[in-house]
């Protein structure tokens, strides 16, 4: 058997193109009209055979695992080869795992942005509306960068389908507004004022309307405009607006 590519590609990206022992990189740039170099060694802890170092502590099929190899330079390739009694399986995956795990800490820490949320002034007394068009409800969601999307638990597949389908379409219009032309804006517009009228014609009101936050990431400030959707029963009691609420059964009542 021999290394595959997947598990070398598997074991340079764990290591981050460093000696687990001392750190040192192990891809030399390249200079001049010279290639780049590779110092690193893809050395295997317990050896092929039945001879060499820590051979025979592991099956044969096992050899060329992710597990049983290390990425070392050509020193510390030599010094654990040469140390067998100090260089122990135990020993060198104890210095594998930790190597690793220290990489990926690393690359964790400089990918991910630290994030804090900044409340504003007034941001406590925020409610949302009453939503009772499209055009309205496109107007909250559009070109917002982020959502908070609510609902109320359904009772029945047929509600699941009915909420599920119309907070996506919301969401995704509001992703691709700032990319519609006037022609799209309006046709987005008309489509959501059709789920609406489904939504009301099964007993459900929608609430809706945009809060602006302050985002600060890594020490950068920028306000964030959010669309917080609510999909409500109509008796439900958190309804801010009895009148409203009166309002929208007298409605459901008549058509009924």
């Amino acid at each position: 058997m021999t290394i595959s590519d997947k598990t070398r590609k598997k074991l340079w990206a764990n290591s981050g193109n460093q000696c687990a022992i001392c750190k040192r990189a192990l891809i030399e740039q390249a200079t001049g009209k010279d290639n780049e170099a590779i110092v690193g060694d893809e050395c295997h802890i317990v050896s092929r055979g039945t001879i060499g170092p820590r051979a025979g502590e592991i099956s044969s099929d096992l050899v060329d695992n992710d597990d049983n190899l290390i990425l070392l330079c050509k020193v510390h390739h030599k010094l654990i080869d040469d140390q067998v009694n100090t260089y122990t399986v135990d020993k060198i995956k104890a210095i594998k795992t930790q190597h690793e795990e220290m990489v990926r800490a690393k690359l964790y820490n400089s990918t991910y942005p630290k994030l804090k949320i900044i409340s504003l002034p007034g941001e406590k007394d925020f409610k949302i509306n009453l939503i009772e068009s499209g055009k309205d409800l496109l107007n909250v969601v559009g070109g917002c960068h982020a959502g908070k999307y609510d609902y109320e638990d359904p009772c029945n597949t047929d509600e699941m389908e009915l909420i599920a389908g119309f907070l996506q379409e919301a969401q995704d219009y509001g992703e691709l507004f700032n990319d519609m032309e006037v022609g799209d804006r309006v046709r987005a517009s008309y489509r959501l004022n059709e789920l609406l009228s489904n939504i009301r014609e099964q007993g459900f009101v929608v609430y809706a309307g945009r809060l602006k936050q302050l985002f600060e990431v890594n020490g950068d400030k920028s306000h964030w405009h959010v669309a917080i959707v609510q999909v409500l029963r109509i008796t439900n009691k958190s309804i801010w607006n009895p009148e409203v609420l009166e309002k929208i059964l007298a409605e459901k009542g008549n058509a009924g």
